[in-house]
């Protein structure tokens, strides 16, 4: 089909200005000034929640901008898209905040950067499974846009629950030594837990996204192929992080473990790019045998 140029054009303006947009909605409903809060005060903290809040909604677009260039209702399907990555990255805020704060929410110009680290991350997840939402059909509009909601809602709760079982591999562990669980990691702002977050968040939004990209057949298929792509996410993400901790983090004291007590950024960040290296092909298969 021929691509109409102007169609593109607006596309690509409508998610610049969904940006810029709800990036002025958000420091207007805060009063926070980026200004203050970056150049004065260097709250990295502050930094990596806005980024989480640009990013997220961005990255749900990336299916929707490239396709439908030849209709102009193709650009209600880019906002959409961006609608719903800005109000995950939102709602993250606060579900990340009732997991790890016992139900407190923190201010938007909080200084902790491992919280806001792992926010980072769920607003990149929840972009990546809400692009993935969009690719295949549906018999219907209605049927389409409710399964949107659907599955993009049992998205967020596998990947929060993958974080969670992360979470409770660390303490089972702790059991023998004087090392302490994620949430007290998050909660002193451990900078490595932030990216032991991600390591957990991202790598996991790949294999959910694989399962929900592709065309709707039932509600029982649909909802049993994302069930055993949660399945494969939560027994897939912990086995790769036991198996990296055997094989790649060798070292004394370089463990899964040891790089949290010892506060290492280094070795998180070397975790979570095996974890993102790991999961990828996992993804793939996923995507062949679910969606």
């Amino acid at each position: 089909m021929e691509l109409n140029f102007w169609i593109a054009v607006t596309h690509v303006a409508v998610v610049i200005a969904g940006v810029v947009g709800f990036y002025w909605l958000i420091n207007s409903i805060t009063k926070c000034v980026d200004q203050e809060q970056i150049l004065v005060r260097h709250n990295e903290a502050y930094l990596r929640l806005r980024q989480g809040m640009v990013l997220g909604p961005v990255i749900a677009t990336i299916t929707t901008v490239p396709q439908g260039m030849h209709y102009w209702g193709s650009v209600g399907w880019v906002a959409l898209a961006f609608c719903i990555g800005a109000f995950w990255s939102v709602v993250g805020h606060w579900v990340v905040d009732w997991i790890f704060l016992s139900r407190r929410t923190s201010a938007f110009d909080d200084t902790n950067v491992s919280i806001a680290t792992a926010k980072l991350g769920f607003s990149v997840a929840m972009g990546i499974v809400t692009a993935a939402a969009f690719i295949g059909s549906a018999p219907n509009r209605v049927t389409g846009l409710v399964s949107l909601g659907v599955f993009t809602s049992l998205a967020a709760a596998g990947l929060l629950l993958t974080l969670t079982a992360f979470s409770t591999l660390l303490r089972i562990k702790a059991v023998s030594g004087s090392r302490t669980s994620l949430r007290q990691h998050l909660l002193s702002d451990n900078p490595a837990a932030g990216w032991y977050a991600l390591a957990a968040l991202v790598p996991a939004s790949f294999v959910l996204g694989a399962a929900m990209a592709g065309d709707f057949t039932t509600w029982g298929d649909s909802l049993k192929g994302f069930g055993l792509a949660v399945a494969v996410a939560l027994v897939g993400s912990l086995a790769g992080a036991l198996f990296i901790d055997l094989t790649i983090l060798t070292g004394k004291g370089f463990t899964l473990w040891g790089i949290l007590d010892r506060r290492e950024t280094s070795g998180a960040k070397l975790l979570l790019s095996f974890m993102v290296a790991a999961t990828l092909p996992v993804a793939l298969v996923v995507n062949q045998y679910v969606a």
